[in-house]
């Protein structure tokens, strides 16, 4: 189609931005070379089977955000009670939904914790006179 918008670009930059994955990241998840996922993020074709992928991705990605979950560094790359990484999951196509919900649990928990200790630890007076948090004392 003449004219039409090209929404790759935009939304390979959806998922990099929303899941904090790097050009070499997804290149794993989806099992092509760093150069085709920048191809596709300035606007070149895509086969059908990896746009699927991508569009698979971008259903995870919405799925992270509508719980406000901000994957670390590394979350896609960690074993889950599978015994699989997200990212092994993902590229065999086995189970993503069941990975996605799994690894937004895991990470929602780890964020409940912290979340607590820093309130913890807020909460502790450790003669402080000044005024400051305890987070805020340089090491």
């Amino acid at each position: 189609m003449r004219g039409a918008i090209n929404a790759l670009p935009i939304t390979i930059t959806e998922i990099a931005s929303s899941l904090k994955l790097s050009v070499g990241d997804m290149a794993k998840l989806f099992g092509v070379s760093r150069q085709s996922v920048h191809n596709w993020k300035v606007g070149s074709a895509i086969s059908y089977e990896h746009q699927r992928s991508v569009d698979q991705l971008l259903k995870v990605a919405k799925q992270f955000g509508a719980v406000g979950i901000i994957p670390p560094r590394g979350a896609f790359a960690r074993q889950l009670q599978s015994g699989l990484s997200f990212m092994d999951a993902f590229r065999s196509g086995v189970n993503v939904d069941a990975a996605t919900v799994e690894l937004i649990t895991v990470l929602k928990a780890e964020n409940d914790e912290r979340d607590a200790l820093t309130r913890q630890l807020e909460r502790r007076n450790r003669g402080q006179t000044d005024g400051r948090r305890f987070t805020d004392f340089e090491a």
